[in-house]
């Protein structure tokens, strides 16, 4: 990380820390992010300002670790959790996923799919592009800070 002082005003600009890993395998994956360790198991641990992209998934965290090998490309991300598919944008605390599968589970998490599907939980699981479970949330298409109407449930 790079501070510069100009004026009254401070500008960060933050540099990576080598460069970008692709791997080949099914779909390419570029992980970037302010430090990256290869770890003994085959896991990358990757830290900072972390920003993932597979296919149409973009997904950016604070903490990733990340899988790739014959059987799986799982991500388990924390902090800051932005998952953003197609028109689909979910913000959590946690994410575990499998990128090949394109399924996860999302905890203490909110989004939005197309321009007028909002919702919440405390566990959000995507089963599948357009399957989502939704544990101790709701959903509903209001777009007011209170919503009108919204489904709530255990389930």
């Amino acid at each position: 990380m790079r501070l510069k002082e100009s004026g009254a005003s401070l500008a960060i600009a933050i540099s990576l820390v080598g460069p970008p890993l692709v791997f080949s395998q099914g779909d390419e994956v570029t992980l970037l992010a302010e430090s990256q360790e290869q770890m003994k198991d085959g896991r990358i641990v990757a830290e900072g300002y972390v920003d993932l992209r597979s296919g149409d998934i973009h997904l950016t965290a604070d903490r990733v670790e990340f899988w790739n090998d014959e059987t799986q490309s799982r991500v388990v991300a924390e902090g800051n959790v932005v998952y953003k598919q197609g028109d689909q944008k979910i913000i959590a605390t946690r994410l575990d996923a499998d990128l090949r599968t394109q399924t996860g589970r999302f905890h203490n998490a909110h989004g939005v799919a197309g321009s007028d599907l909002y919702f919440y939980g405390d566990i959000i699981e995507k089963e599948s592009e357009d399957t989502y479970v939704i544990e101790r949330g709701a959903f509903t298409s209001c777009a007011q800070p209170t919503p009108r109407w919204q489904f709530t449930a255990s389930k």
